[in-house]
């Protein structure tokens, strides 16, 4: 592979999941037909099948994240894709996996694999616990849910294990700074509001009542194991002091209402915002921060909606917050443009409006889409620094734009970040081998992948 500059990302890129699923991946010999360079009559296909354009058709047999035409589509993996529906998703064995053991047996080991496709955590959970699942990996869930698990092992005939998640911030609340309210939007700006949001946070107390303790007190940045990290982005306005947070907000402009229950905005309106969220993000631990914010003045409407809802919403710049959680930290990933959670168009969607406008690059949206926003100067040089730091021809050079980079978010705090690094609750099911007893989690770390599935086998 050559590239006209250096790129440092590009080893991330090859062995990302989502990446290699959507830029490296794709068969030609099967997709051809469903593409207008190879197929003249692409688009007529398409429209056979219910499609309007040939590309609709073309995204949906390249079978991306498990769609229902993925099935028989070629692929490199270990298992092969055979059914798929709304209540589940079925995998065989690939037969012309390149992978042996050190006997010369051709990997992987088991015959299928097949995941529930269920949208309630709590059935999820009941399910894990009754013994219907072979493995489950809470990875947002909480600890406090532990001791239910082992009252359940030997009835359910798994083992309750701990995992860590390899996540700086496993919830980061984020601001949106483009808000459609002039007031809301200057407000959330002033990074003294953000400063006073994280102040009001009592990360200690969430450690222990929902973690038992097995988690750190951690700002959202880069994970501690890369190498430009520094040790006090990890500790960022993380100092839970309500008078701190309170004096700030004074600054700020936010007077309280005559009875000191919540704060005034500038046009006399109470300080109030939405934050909305998906059902696989801890409510509890959601409630605790709505309570401490709603300690310094905050009129809060907590509710959680469904993941296609928020995307929609977030891309439409229509959210006051957003909640998510900080993964694809590591060394590896951290420089994936656009994929980690500081990206102003992500999951967080502290910005949309920007992200349009940087990937626009000049060009005039198309009708009905998010219109672009530019970015203040200092977001700009920001992003351009970014770009600096993706194309380093030295190491020495790309952790000097590394740590300019992350002074910038950690001095900004975008991002919210209440618990790092938690213990999580891994379900095994008795028998199955070759699982690590201890592991790290995190969509960084391709999840299971880099426990390697396919070495997976049942005890006879």
């Amino acid at each position: 592979m050559k590239l006209p500059q250096a790129y440092r990302p590009i080893l991330s890129l090859i062995s990302n999941f989502s990446t290699l699923q959507s830029c490296f991946y794709d068969p030609a010999h099967y997709l051809k037909k469903w593409h207008i360079d190879y197929n003249p009559d692409a688009d007529k296909l398409a429209v056979e099948e219910g499609f309007q354009h040939w590309y609709e058709a073309y995204d949906y047999h390249r079978g991306l994240w498990g769609s229902r035409a993925a099935v028989g589509e070629p692929v490199l993996s270990a298992f092969v894709i055979k059914e798929t529906a709304t209540t589940h998703v079925a995998w065989g064995r690939n037969p012309y996996y390149y992978a042996v053991d050190k006997a010369g047996n051709q990997l992987p080991y088991c015959d299928q694999l097949y995941m529930y496709v269920v949208e309630n955590m709590e059935l999820v959970k009941a399910k894990a616990m009754s013994g219907e699942l072979t493995t489950f990996g809470a990875w947002f869930g909480l600890l406090a849910d532990m001791p239910a698990y082992k009252e359940n092992e030997a009835k359910g005939q798994y083992e309750a294990r701990e995992w860590i998640m390899k996540t700086p911030a496993a919830l980061n609340v984020s601001f949106n700074l483009t808000h459609k309210d002039p007031v809301l939007r200057k407000i959330f700006n002033d990074v003294r509001f953000r400063q006073a949001m994280s102040y009001a946070v009592n990360r200690a107390e969430i450690i222990d009542k929902m973690y038992f303790g097995k988690a750190e007190v951690f700002q959202s940045t880069v994970d501690k194991d890369c190498s430009f990290f520094k040790e006090e982005w990890g500790k960022a306005f993380t100092e839970y002091n309500v008078d701190k947070a309170n004096s700030l907000l004074d600054e700020v402009g936010l007077k309280w209402d005559a009875a000191k229950k919540y704060r005034l905005r500038p046009d006399g309106k109470t300080m109030f915002f939405s934050m909305q969220y998906q059902p696989e993000f801890s409510a509890s631990v959601l409630e605790l921060i709505k309570t401490y914010w709603e300690a310094v003045g905050m009129q809060i409407d907590l509710k959680p909606i469904q993941r296609d809802l928020y995307y929609t919403k977030g891309g439409a710049n229509e959210l006051d917050t957003g909640i998510w959680n900080s993964d694809r930290m590591i060394e590896l990933r951290v420089a994936l443009p656009g994929l980690t959670k500081f990206d102003p168009g992500s999951e967080m969607f502290y910005a949309a409006p920007w992200a349009r406008w940087l990937s626009l690059q000049g060009k005039p949206p198309a009708e009905g889409t998010l219109a672009p926003e530019e970015p203040p100067q200092e977001w700009k040089d920001q992003f351009a620094l970014m770009d600096k730091w993706r194309t380093a021809t030295t190491d020495e050079e790309a952790k000097t734009l590394a740590q300019q980079v992350w002074q910038f978010f950690s001095d900004q705090i975008v991002l919210i970040g209440m618990v790092g690094y938690p213990v999580t609750p891994q379900i095994v099911k008795n028998g199955l081998q070759n699982i690590p007893k201890v592991a790290n989690l995190d969509d960084g770390l391709n999840w299971f992948k880099s426990i390697h599935p396919e070495g997976f086998y049942w005890k006879v």
